[in-house]
């Protein structure tokens, strides 16, 4: 196979993943306001499985801040790691509901903020322990 095919074949391999991941995401968001069902749930575990097989194989992702920066757009990306670190009683699980409710629940006017996903986190999970407030856990 010459280079510039093995290139395009690969940047249609990133292109499809980064679709995939686009899907679940909707799936994601979809299922917040609906009932979760087994297949939506199936459907969500293959795709990622598929996204760690093909990254594991070397399939590159796509760098979104250069894509944007390509568009001359920016955005702030926002992980379960920074829920946790302000919910540390949570589980990733949790962390990724309250951050897909966040995106769902978005206000332009205030953005997405410590406050925001603390405010999601009480909502969805209850008040935060004690010893997690205060930092002693």
């Amino acid at each position: 196979m010459e280079q510039h095919e093995t290139q395009s074949h690969a940047d249609a391999a990133a292109l499809l993943l980064e679709a995939l991941g686009r899907t679940i995401h909707e799936l994601e968001l979809w299922q917040l306001g609906n009932i979760k069902d087994a297949g939506t749930e199936t459907a969500i575990r293959i795709g990622k499985a598929a996204i760690g097989q093909a990254t594991a194989a070397g399939v590159a992702i796509i760098d979104v801040h250069a894509l944007l920066a390509g568009r001359s757009q920016i955005a702030s990306i926002w992980g379960i790691d920074d829920v946790i670190s302000i919910r540390p009683d949570l589980s990733h699980e949790q962390a990724w509901e309250i951050l897909l409710q966040a995106e769902k629940q978005h206000d332009a006017n205030i953005g997405i903020n410590w406050d925001v996903l603390s405010c999601h986190a009480s909502h969805l999970c209850g008040d935060a322990p004690e010893s997690a407030e205060a930092g002693e856990g």
